[in-house]
C-alpha cells in the first residue's frame, strides 16, 4: 500500500491558461498572458512544505487534524476550481473497493527484474508514463471460509 500511496498521483496533471502577465521570484520567472501553466499532482504532493518526508508512507496525513493544518489546494488528485472532478467521492470509494478486492484475491511481490524505484519517461503527454514496472502476481490460496461460502 505504501507504493500505491506514493505513486497514486503521478499520472494526473493540471493545466491552466495564464490570464495576465505574472512575474515571480523577483522577475526571474516570467509567465505571459495566454501561456499554459502545467503542474503535476505528483510534484505538488511531494513538496516538503506541505508533506514532510514525502516518500514516507504516512496515512496520518489524511486525518482531519492534519488536513486542517494544510493548504486545501495542496491535494489536487481530482483537480481544482470549476474543473474539479464532480465524481471525486464516488471515484475514491470505487478505488478503495477495487484495491481491497485485488489485495484479497492476488498477492503482488517483487521479482528479480523489479526496480527499487519507478522511473518516468520525459516529455509532454497528458499522462506521465513510467518505465515498465515488473512485479510478480499470483492468486491467493482460498481459505476454508471461502470454500464453505461457495457450497
Amino acid at each position: 500500500m505504501a507504493k500505491i500511496e506514493e505513486h497514486a498521483s503521478f499520472k494526473f496533471r493540471l493545466e491552466r491558461q495564464c490570464t495576465k502577465h505574472y512575474s515571480y521570484d523577483n522577475g526571474r520567472i516570467q509567465i505571459k498572458k495566454g501561456h499554459i501553466v502545467t503542474m503535476t499532482a505528483y510534484a505538488l504532493h511531494h513538496l516538503e512544505e506541505y508533506y514532510p518526508y514525502p516518500k514516507k508512507f504516512d496515512p496520518e496525513r489524511c486525518c482531519a487534524e492534519n488536513k486542517a493544518k494544510r493548504n486545501p489546494q495542496s491535494f489536487v488528485a481530482f483537480g481544482l476550481g470549476p474543473s474539479n472532478c464532480f465524481g471525486m467521492r464516488f471515484a475514491m470509494e470505487e478505488m478503495k473497493i477495487a484495491i481491497a478486492t485485488m489485495v484479497q484475491k492476488f498477492r503482488v511481490f517483487p521479482v528479480k527484474e523489479t526496480s527499487e524505484k519507478l522511473r518516468f519517461f520525459d516529455g509532454f503527454s497528458l499522462l506521465i508514463q513510467h518505465f515498465d514496472a515488473i512485479v510478480g502476481v499470483e492468486f491467493r490460496q482460498s481459505t476454508t471460509a471461502d470454500r464453505k461460502s461457495k457450497n
